[in-house]
């Protein structure tokens, strides 16, 4: 009689499994909305710090409060209707790259404190923080419209959908453990291609970078002046955060500037080592870092260099590897040098995009024209690099 007594019944079996569901959910969607109450808390700080300096403004805090409603889904790349027609959709990486931290975080979190163990927990964990991720993003949308920008309700959810899908796949992945498990199943050569990979991407961003703040140096008196011109300390204040803020898209352009497509500053212009060929341009600070003519042979050698540099970097990486064969060194030199293309073509096009009405519709380098070129040019070199290694290699073995 104690044995039937203590069998489960199926109504107990089915709780037990519906527990742990509703548990991932619930969590989930408190990450969601820790993530997004984090993130928008940051910029209504600073909103109201530049509303509370400006003693001239004619706007109350709840204005100031809307623009960051309005900053955070520009972060996640909704577009936002301008006045005049257009849209404004370039995003400022900077504060895309934190809300995707928080919800990578969050996501993470989610994925240990259930016991993620498999890629379809993962998947789980992933919609679980999604969604509701999503939902706040368009609920945002609906209740930060203004005169001046007017966020799209549907491109809110999708946008947040993408954005925090990824970084949430990303987070629960991690937080799993599956990442290193199924990096250590990976293949040698996968592994040593993908190595040689982040090896170039270092190399090209951290080039990219350098670039950007060292041109924005070089132009600082251009760069104060535009400052200045937003009388007040208020608008300057706000002037300089945005440039900072948008400080990772210029080093962004300065990819398709140093592998050779440039970029464009509006439809119809280039920003090239052979010269700008640019019309008006928008008074915004971070614009005095463009160059106004064709770059000096010195510095098109170092960019060159630069490109070199990747490969032979990417290269090496995969011509050290042990116990590959001459044609999977090959393989790994093609594979590295395509994924940083699909790399850079994916995070330019992202930082690029319609910035205003008319001739401000394109802003940006050519995603394709850069992920194509990078992948070109960084593969042949590693794969010379390659070459050149094991040619040293049997030198050195002869003698």
């Amino acid at each position: 009689m104690s044995n039937v007594l203590d069998r489960p019944t199926v109504s107990t079996r089915a709780s037990a499994q519906v527990e742990p569901a509703v548990a991932v959910w619930v969590r989930g969607a408190m990450a969601a909305a820790w993530a997004v109450a984090v993130g928008v808390a940051c910029l209504v700080v600073l909103s109201l710090v530049v509303w509370a300096a400006d003693s001239g403004s004619t706007a109350n805090a709840a204005g100031a409060m809307r623009f960051a409603g309005q900053l955070w889904l520009l972060a996640h790349r909704v577009p936002m209707a301008l006045p005049g027609g257009g849209a404004l959709t370039i995003p400022p990486l900077a504060l895309t790259l934190l809300a995707g931290a928080l919800v990578s975080r969050g996501a993470a979190i989610v994925a240990r404190t259930t016991e993620c163990a498999d890629l379809r927990d993962v998947g789980t964990v992933t919609a679980a923080v999604t969604a509701p991720y999503a939902v706040l993003a368009t609920i945002i949308a609906i209740a930060t419209p203004s005169a001046a920008l007017r966020p799209s309700v549907g491109a809110a959810f999708v946008c947040a959908v993408m954005v925090g899908g990824v970084a949430a796949a990303i987070g629960a992945f991690r937080g799993s453990g599956l990442a290193r498990i199924t990096w250590e199943a990976m293949s040698a050569e996968a592994r040593v291609a993908l190595e040689g990979a982040a090896a170039a991407t270092g190399v090209v961003f951290g080039a990219s970078l350098l670039l950007a703040v060292g041109s924005l140096l070089a132009h600082s008196n251009d760069f104060g002046d535009l400052v200045n011109s937003y009388d007040g300390g208020a608008g300057e204040f706000a002037m300089v955060l945005l440039s900072a803020l948008m400080l990772p898209n210029a080093m962004c352009f300065a990819v398709g500037y140093i592998t050779g497509p440039g970029f464009a500053i509006g439809a119809g212009t280039s920003v090239t080592y052979g010269g700008s060929h640019l019309g008006a341009v928008p008074a915004f600070p971070l614009l005095a870092a463009v160059p106004s003519g064709p770059a000096r042979w010195q510095i098109v050698v170092v960019f060159l260099a630069t490109v070199v540099a990747a490969g032979v970097a990417a290269g090496w990486r995969v011509a050290r590897a042990d116990g590959l064969s001459m044609e999977e060194r090959f393989r790994g030199a093609l594979v590295a040098g395509a994924v940083l293309g699909g790399c850079c073509a994916v995070v330019v096009a992202f930082a690029g995009g319609p910035a205003g009405p008319g001739r401000l519709s394109a802003v940006g380098p050519s995603p394709w024209q850069v992920g194509l070129l990078v992948a070109l040019e960084v593969s042949v070199v590693a794969t010379i690099t390659v070459v050149a290694r094991q040619l040293i290699a049997k030198a050195r073995h002869a003698a």
